[in-house]
C-alpha cells in the first residue's frame, strides 16, 4: 500500500555521525546568537531531536529524553538562547510531520520532549517573572520589546534552515523513495520559499529606488567623486591630479568614461539621476544574463513548485544576489563589474559548448575590461584561470595570459592618459592597514556561509559518479567564484574596507547552489526534492545578504530632499555675494547651485589619503583653517561617522558656526551640515 510506512531502521553509526555534524551544521546556518557552553547544549539538543526523527520507536524515546534534558539545561541557565532554539526544534519537527510523514515521531517521544524542553523553561520563566517582576526577566539577557522585524527574520531563517535541515536528513536515512505525500509538501515548502524571496526582492526593490531617486550624492562615498570627474572630464583637466589638491579618487576610471561617453552626447553627464539609471541597468542586464544561462537546467527543476512562472522565480533569486550590496542603488564601479563577472559565470557554465572564437575574446577580453572599472576585479582573471586547470584546457591559458597582459597593460596607460592613477589606485590603497582578523568573521557572515555550503553542495554532488556536466559547471562557477572573490576580499579586509566587496561571495554561492539543484534533478526521480533544494537555499541566502531595509519615504524621505534643496539655496546666496564655499561632501549640490568648475578640497578624497596616514594630507587641513573657504557643506553622519572629521571636529567648531544651531553644535547633527566661518575666527594654523 502506498501509504503504509515501514519504521526506518536504527541509526548506523555513519548516519548518526552525519546526524550529529547536520546538527552542528544547522546551529551555524541559523545563525542562532550563542557561544561557549550554550552552542554545545543548543547543538546536543538539535543533534538529538534529528537522531530522534531517523531512530526506531524505542531509541526515540532516548533521543527524546536526551534533547528535552539539554533543552531544559538550556531554558533555565540561558532564556535568550532556548527561545530560539526551541522555535528551531519546533520547526523541524513541524515541517517533519507535514513533509515526511515515515519521520514522525511517536506520541511518548513528542509529549517527553515538549513537557521537558518546553514546558519546564517556560514555567520556570513565568514563576521568575511573577516573583521577581520585569527585572529579574532582564536578569537572563532577555530583552523586552525587541524589535519586531529583527525577531521576524531571525524567526524566517530558523524556518528555512529547519525545513533544509530536515531534507538533509531525509537523504542521511531514506526508507522510502516513492511518497506522494512527501512530494506534496517539499513543493508546498518550496513554493512558501519562493515567496519569501519574492516579497525580500520586492522589499529590497522598493528599498533601491528609494534611494535611487534621492536628489542629493551625499548618501555614499562613490557618487561625489564621480561627478568630480564629469567635471574634470568637461573642463579637460586630469583626473588623478596632484595628491595636495586632495580632489582625485582611488577607483579606476573605466566606469566614469564609460558613462561620461554615453551620457555626453546627450547633455546629462552632470545628472545624478542619468548615472544611477545606467548604474541599474548594468545589474539589470548582470541579471538577465544569468537568467538566460540558468534558464535551460533550472525550468524543469522549478517547474513542480512554480510551472510556467519557474523562470521568474530564478530571475528573483539571481536578482537578490546582484542587488545585496549596500551600494546597489547608487553609482560604483561594483555595478559594470557585476555584469562583467556574470557573463564570466555564463562563460565557464557554457564552456564545454563554446565556440573557438567566443573561448577566444571571452578570455581576452574580460580580465582588462573588468580591470579598466575595479583593479581588485582583475581576479576574475585568476579564477578563469582556475576554471581551465580544473576543465584540463591549459591550451586557453594562453589567450587568457594575453588578457592579463592587457589588464596590467592598463595601468601605465591610464598613468599617460589621466595623471597620477599609480599613486591613488595603487599606492594609496596600498598604504590602508590590514585588519586580517575580520577574516575569520566571514565564517558567521551570510556571504561566508553561502560559499561555504555551496562548496559543501558541489563537492557532494561531484563525489557520484560519473560526474555530469552540470556537476562539471558547478565546480568551474566555484572556482570562477575562488579566484575573484578572494581578491575582493583583500579589500574587505582593508581598514575601512566595507562589504560590498563580498558581493561577489553571494553571487557565485547562488549560481553554484542552483546548479547543484539542477544536479538533483536530473539524478533523482522525485523531482520536488530538487525544487526545494533550489527555493530553500535562495531563501536561506535572501534572509542573510538581502534583509529588508526601510525604504525612505514619507517625512525622512522630505527631509532629505528639503535638506538638500536648502543646501543648493545657501550655496547659491554665499556664491552671489562673492564668498567662497567648499562642498565638502555633496557635488551635486555644487552643480544645482550652478558651478561647472572643478573643486578641490572633497571628503571622499581626504578621507583615503588619512587611511593611509599621506603628510599631503596636511595641505588640505592648513586649507580647510586658514580662510581659503568662508562655509563648508557636511552631512550629519560625516559629522558623526567620519574618523577624519571627528578628529577634526574641535578645531572646526572653534572655526565655524553651525548654521541654524543657535545653541552651538549639537551632539549628533542630523541632514546636511552648513557650517560658516566665524566672523571673529583667526588663522588656525596647525
Amino acid at each position: 500500500m502506498a501509504s503504509e510506512l515501514r519504521a526506518p531502521a536504527s541509526p548506523s553509526l555513519r548516519s548518526a555521525s552525519l546526524t550529529i555534524a547536520l546538527a552542528a551544521g544547522y546551529a551555524w546556518a541559523a545563525r542562532v546568537p550563542m557561544n561557549g557552553w550554550a552552542a554545545c547544549a543548543a547543538c546536543a539538543a538539535v543533534a538529538f531531536v534529528f537522531l530522534m526523527l531517523v531512530a526506531t520507536t524505542s531509541m526515540q524515546r532516548v533521543f527524546a529524553l536526551g534533547a528535552g534534558l539539554a533543552l531544559a539545561g538550556l531554558g533555565v541557565a540561558s532564556p535568550r538562547d532556548w527561545l530560539p532554539v526551541t522555535w528551531g526544534v519546533v520547526c523541524i519537527l513541524g515541517l517533519a510531520y507535514a513533509a515526511f510523514p515515515r519521520l514522525r515521531p511517536g506520541r511518548v517521544p513528542a509529549a517527553t520532549l515538549a513537557a521537558l524542553g518546553g514546558g519546564f523553561p517556560t514555567a520556570v520563566l513565568i514563576a521568575i517573572a511573577l516573583l521577581g517582576g520585569a527585572d529579574s526577566v532582564r536578569a537572563f539577557g532577555i530583552t523586552l520589546g525587541e524589535p519586531p522585524a529583527a525577531a521576524l527574520l531571525q524567526g524566517g531563517r530558523v524556518i528555512v534552515v529547519s525545513g533544509l535541515a530536515v531534507f538533509s536528513l531525509d537523504g542521511v536515512v531514506r526508507s522510502v523513495r516513492d511518497d506522494a505525500f512527501a512530494d506534496r509538501g517539499l513543493v508546498v515548502l518550496a513554493r512558501i520559499a519562493g515567496a519569501a524571496v519574492a516579497a525580500l526582492l520586492l522589499a529590497r526593490l522598493i528599498w533601491v529606488l528609494s534611494i535611487a531617486t534621492l536628489p542629493t550624492d551625499a548618501v555614499t562615498w562613490s557618487e561625489p567623486p564621480l561627478l568630480v570627474n564629469m567635471l574634470k572630464l568637461r573642463a579637460g583637466v586630469v583626473l588623478y591630479g596632484p595628491l595636495e589638491d586632495v580632489n582625485s579618487y582611488t577607483y579606476s576610471p573605466g566606469v566614469d568614461l564609460l558613462h561620461y561617453a554615453l551620457l555626453r552626447p546627450v547633455d546629462l553627464e552632470l545628472s545624478l539621476g542619468a548615472h544611477r539609471a545606467l548604474a541599474l541597468a548594468w545589474q539589470a542586464l548582470a541579471v538577465a544574463v544569468l537568467t538566460r544561462t540558468l534558464r535551460r537546467p533550472l525550468e524543469p527543476v522549478l517547474s513542480p513548485a512554480f510551472g510556467r512562472a519557474a523562470p521568474l522565480a530564478l530571475a528573483a533569486a539571481v536578482a537578490i544576489a546582484i542587488t545585496s550590496g549596500i551600494n546597489a542603488p547608487n553609482v560604483h564601479p561594483d555595478q559594470p563589474v557585476k555584469l562583467l563577472f556574470a557573463i564570466a559565470l555564463a562563460f565557464v557554465i557554457e564552456l564545454p559548448a563554446s565556440s573557438r572564437r567566443s573561448l577566444v575574446a571571452g578570455l581576452v577580453l574580460l580580465p582588462p575590461l573588468a580591470t579598466m572599472c575595479k583593479l581588485t576585479a582583475a581576479g576574475i582573471g585568476v579564477g578563469l584561470g582556475l576554471a581551465l586547470i580544473a576543465d584540463r584546457r591549459p591550451r586557453w591559458l594562453v589567450p587568457l595570459g594575453a588578457g592579463g597582459v592587457a589588464a596590467l597593460a592598463t595601468i601605465p596607460l591610464f598613468d599617460a592618459l589621466f595623471g597620477h592613477f599609480t599613486t591613488y589606485a595603487i599606492r594609496v590603497q596600498a598604504s590602508h592597514s590590514m585588519e586580517w582578523r575580520r577574516a575569520w568573521s566571514l565564517l558567521w557572515r551570510p556571504e561566508g556561509q553561502a560559499v561555504l555550503l555551496a562548496a559543501i553542495a558541489v563537492a557532494v554532488a561531484s563525489m557520484r559518479r560519473p560526474r555530469s556536466a552540470t556537476a562539471a559547471a558547478a565546480g568551474r562557477v566555484l572556482l570562477l567564484t575562488a579566484g575573484f572573490g578572494g581578491v575582493s576580499t583583500i579589500s574587505y579586509l582593508k581598514r575601512g574596507g566595507l562589504d560590498n566587496n563580498l558581493v561577489v561571495w553571494t553571487v557565485g554561492a547562488t549560481v553554484a547552489l542552483l546548479l547543484v539543484a539542477a544536479e538533483i534533478g536530473a539524478r533523482e526521480t522525485r523531482g520536488a526534492r530538487a525544487c526545494f533544494f533550489a527555493a530553500g537555499t535562495c531563501a536561506w541566502m535572501a534572509l542573510g545578504v538581502a534583509p529588508p531595509r526601510m525604504p525612505v519615504v514619507g517625512a525622512s524621505r522630505a527631509e532629505v530632499v528639503d535638506g538638500h534643496w536648502r543646501a543648493v539655496a545657501w550655496l547659491r546666496e554665499l556664491l552671489r555675494q562673492g564668498h567662497h564655499p567648499l562642498a565638502y561632501l555633496g557635488t551635486k549640490a555644487w552643480i544645482d547651485a550652478g558651478r561647472r568648475d572643478v573643486p578641490r578640497d572633497q571628503l571622499p578624497s581626504a578621507t583615503e589619503l588619512d587611511l593611509g596616514n599621506w603628510p599631503e594630507l596636511q595641505a588640505h587641513v592648513t586649507r580647510l583653517f586658514d580662510g581659503t573657504y568662508d562655509a563648508l557643506l557636511l552631512t550629519g553622519p560625516a559629522v558623526r561617522d567620519n574618523p577624519f572629521i571627528v578628529r577634526l571636529r574641535p578645531r572646526l567648531e572653534t572655526a565655524y558656526d553651525m548654521v541654524g544651531a543657535p545653541n552651538g553644535w549639537p551632539a549628533q547633527p542630523q541632514g546636511e551640515v552648513m557650517l560658516r566661518r566665524k566672523p571673529t575666527s583667526v588663522t588656525i594654523r596647525p
